[in-house]
């Protein structure tokens, strides 16, 4: 049985529609740097869409923490211990419905210095 001509552009035409989807859900950074403290800040993780399970590939270095139970957009993410050794982990948020995985690389270490950098000149 061979498919119709009309099948085939329809499923053209569904294409760049799951193209757009796809390239629209990102995480709104890549990379974290959180510092070790007494008391750890708290980092937001953004989806830009989508509905995902959060989870953290090293738990003992930094604890995720939804904004709702089941599925959510965003998380709360925070580093854990304070033994001062340089630690890192991936933080994953999987889409259960589409089977997108979204990652962040979060790297635990004491801040000594920051330096910022601007490329604003005044006149």
């Amino acid at each position: 049985m061979a498919p119709c001509p009309g099948m085939w552009a329809r499923s053209f035409l569904l294409l760049p529609l799951l193209l757009v989807i796809v390239r629209s859900s990102k995480l709104n950074v890549p990379r974290v740097l959180l510092p070790y403290a007494s008391t750890p800040p708290s980092f937001p993780l953004l989806s830009e869409s989508g509905c995902y399970s959060w989870s953290s590939t090293r738990p003992e270095v930094v604890q995720v923490k939804p904004d709702m139970v089941g599925c959510s957009t965003s998380a709360v993410i925070q580093a854990l211990g304070s033994s001062g050794v340089k630690g890192s982990a991936m933080v994953m948020a999987e889409d259960k419905d589409t089977g997108l995985l979204l990652r962040a690389d979060v790297i635990v270490d004491k801040i000594h210095s920051l330096k910022i950098v601007t490329k604003t000149h005044e006149l």
